[in-house]
């Protein structure tokens, strides 16, 4: 969807041209009556094209003109004009401008401007994509895509393993693939107020550096964060270790201890690591994983800053449907989307997935009894969660017997299992689409996404992929049921949420503008004094005086 901002002082021009876009659908229509609203908005977001007064007060077309140019390069220029003056067109298409019209050209001439407007996008962007994409790949992607190899690993994916030596050579890792690894995990124990994503990423990698800086002169390593507080190390004994008297494991505890302190002291987190106590071979790799994941979890609530040590192996814990117990639980740990595809309505997802776990599970047959009815559970506890969420228990009951997802004992064997889930799922689905249909519902699902995602993307763009329906149809329904567009409502339940953050002493200005999804703080305070007649600072000031 293209994003379209209309700039004019006369506010009823602007509502003409905005109603007029919006009629035409495919837009992402944003207003402003100055050019100083204009540039707030153009901190916070990206824009496509302008449609812009070229005679305003304080702040001219032409001179804005230059500051969106300095912020989005790529973003085109249309001017208006209420007369013809041939001094302004040449200064407004030397500045970069794609078109210059007269207000009184009418509709037909502005919708033919904005036109090639976006035709020149669509060339810019075939031809930036081709010149880019080499760039994009050798760059960008290669964290990304040795995360996503390793996660391959970790899952014990058949051809990942046999392709290692390939794999490290293209991924440019140094672990040798045919030498056993000392695997170690490290876990953020608890992030400080006020930290967002970005905040996150940034102490994530600099725990990485942290450890990297001790531990890369003894081994060859590689590090991969594998989700937002969580860090796999992979190290195998280099030379300084080999000449040492020290079994490799205790070297390794020795120099995460110092690892430990470093992150105490320069990014001011504490850190839990789990570390495996001996080296292994690349099979058992992600039976390792999955118990260092859970030495992880067994330490969440206790005190912070633990190194726990896998003891397992040297214990004799270890019996041969270990192994299958830990491979069925680190696979259906990858099938958490199943819960996201019974929410969103995805059925093909759903039964796509759930076909692929019946495959693994049917090739571990020494699965515990306990992990067998674990994994049955789960699978019927999500069923159940999303049947009672959308208030279809009674209406399914009418035409399925529910209670069967609660006898594990009664069925002969897993198909049946598997059948029942199977059975269960197809009718909530069926029942779901029919619920769904109505403007009503997909409105509060909208609703509620904005709710839970107040920090984040909620442009139409980003509902649109998340409701798999065009920006178009989304607006379209939402304004017939609350009378407002999508745009209007996020601007108002984000400024209702700041305005309640306000009140705690602790946030700044700043984290409340980025916890209520504004990147850019002078866009904030703009649309808050907009909105509430004060800037947030004399918000706060006159909300704690009461």
């Amino acid at each position: 969807m293209i994003k379209l901002l209309i700039v004019d002082d006369e506010t009823f021009i602007v509502e003409w041209l905005a109603a007029l876009f919006r009629r035409q659908g495919g837009f992402e229509v944003y207003e402003a009556d100055s050019a100083e609203d204009a540039l707030a908005i153009l901190d916070g977001i990206r824009v496509d094209i302008v449609l812009s007064d070229i005679m305003m007060p304080v702040t001219s077309g032409i001179e804005l003109q230059k500051q969106i140019l300095a912020r989005w390069p790529k973003c085109k220029m249309i001017f208006l004009s209420g007369f013809s003056d041939f001094k302004y067109i040449q200064e407004a298409m030397r500045g970069g401008g794609i078109d210059y019209i007269l207000k009184t050209e009418g509709d037909e001439a502005i919708l033919g401007a904005v036109s090639k407007a976006v035709r020149s996008l669509e060339q810019q962007s075939s031809m930036d994509e081709a010149i880019g994409k080499a760039k994009r790949q050798l760059h960008s992607t290669l964290p990304v895509v040795r995360r996503d190899y390793v996660q391959l690993l970790l899952k014990g994916d058949p051809s990942a393993f046999k392709k290692r030596a390939e794999k490290f050579a293209e991924l440019g890792i140094s672990i040798d693939p045919d030498k056993p690894i000392l695997i170690a995990l490290g876990k953020i124990d608890a992030w400080h107020p006020g930290y967002f994503a970005q905040d996150r990423a940034l102490i994530v990698y600099a725990l990485q550096n942290i450890a990297e800086e001790h531990l890369d002169e003894a081994y060859p390593i590689l590090s991969v964060s594998l989700d937002g507080d969580t860090v796999l190390w992979m190290l195998q004994p280099g030379a300084r270790t080999a000449r040492s008297t020290l079994k490799p494991a205790t070297y390794v505890q020795g120099t995460f201890e110092l690892i430990q302190k470093d992150c105490e002291r320069w990014i001011d987190h504490t850190v839990t690591f789990a570390l495996s106590d001996e080296t292994v071979h690349w099979d058992r790799m992600p039976v390792v994983f999955e118990r260092l994941k859970l030495l992880l979890q067994s330490a969440y609530g206790s005190a912070k800053g633990q190194i726990m040590i896998d003891h397992a192996a040297e214990d004799g814990l270890w019996r041969p449907e270990a192994d299958d117990n830990y491979r069925i639980k680190s696979e259906f740990g990858q099938f958490k989307h199943l819960s996201v595809y019974l929410e969103n309505g995805q059925r093909y997802e759903y039964f796509r997935q759930l076909g692929e776990f019946m495959k693994v599970y049917e090739k571990l047959p020494r699965l515990s009894e306990n992990t067998r009815i674990e994994i049955y559970y789960r699978l019927a506890t999500m069923l159940l969660t999303e049947i009672n969420h959308y208030g279809l228990y009674l209406e399914l009951s009418k035409k399925i017997d529910l209670g069967m997802l609660a006898k594990y004992d009664q069925f002969l064997g897993w198909p049946e299992r598997f059948a029942c889930i199977a059975e269960v799922a197809n009718r909530f689905f069926e029942n779901r689409e029919s619920v769904s249909t109505g403007g009503a519902d997909l409105t509060k699902d909208i609703v509620r996404y904005v709710e839970r995602n107040i920090a984040g993307d909620l442009s139409l763009t980003r509902l649109s992929e998340a409701f798999g329906y065009s920006p178009n149809y989304l607006s379209k329904i939402f304004k017939s049921e609350l009378g407002k567009g999508i745009v209007e409502y996020v601007n108002e339940e984000r400024i209702a949420k700041a305005a309640d953050l306000l009140g705690r002493a602790e946030l700044t200005v700043q984290v409340v503008a980025r916890a209520t999804g504004f990147n850019s703080e002078q866009y904030f305070h703009r649309m808050f004094k907009k909105a509430m007649g004060l800037t947030p600072s004399e918000f706060r000031e006159r909300k704690w005086s009461f």
